[in-house]
């Protein structure tokens, strides 16, 4: 399925999820490292049709699945910019972990594996006023992290927001879309095309 049709949303890295600024991601400001540096262990490429809409980028604080330029990941108030991190230590951007902190294995889910009614449940309870509406075209990310971590970041086309959008993105634990505050898992977040 061609991602312009699919343009689905993300949910699923259960480590830990970094609201960061563009500034804090350029590469200019030596946070960027070259993937081509990373472990063999490590995988650096999101498959399709994901690929379209998310990127591995790696930096001193780990690796991190983010939103390929052109598409911006918000998550509710409108707080932009959500970052996928292999490491819950990324949420220090002091901290050198580097090509140590990675996702060994990266591969595309369809909603029949796994997680449809959680995620239906999850979104419809942080999103009351839409529980009537469907989610459609639920496809995933399944990620294994260096430490052995079991995440899933769902991508489905839910409620429309204000401005019309539909794609949607929730991080969540391998077996439940469960809410955590601190790594922000069970959060959906609005995907929108800039």
């Amino acid at each position: 399925m061609p991602v312009r049709r699919f343009r689905p949303i993300v949910a699923a890295v259960f480590s830990a999820v970094v609201l960061a600024s563009g500034a804090v991601l350029a590469r200019d400001n030596g946070f960027e490292l070259s993937c081509d540096a990373a472990t063999p262990a490590a995988v650096t490429t999101v498959p399709a049709p994901f690929d379209g809409i998310a990127r591995v980028l790696c930096t001193r604080s780990g690796h991190l699945i983010v939103a390929r330029e052109g598409w911006d990941w918000i998550l509710p108030g409108d707080r932009p910019m959500v970052v996928l991190a292999a490491d819950p230590r990324a949420v220090r951007p002091g901290d050198d972990i580097g090509h140590a902190a990675h996702f060994r294995v990266i591969r595309s889910l369809d909603g029949t594996e796994t997680g449809y009614d959680s995620v239906t449940e999850r979104i419809h309870a942080v999103l009351p006023q839409h529980a009537g509406v469907p989610l459609t075209g639920l496809r995933g990310l399944g990620l294994v992290t260096a430490d052995g971590r079991r995440l899933i970041l769902w991508f489905f086309h839910g409620p429309r927001d204000a401005s019309g959008h539909d794609l949607w993105g929730m991080l969540c634990g391998d077996v439940t879309c469960a809410y955590d505050r601190e790594t922000l898992t069970g959060l959906p977040f609005k995907i929108k095309f800039e």
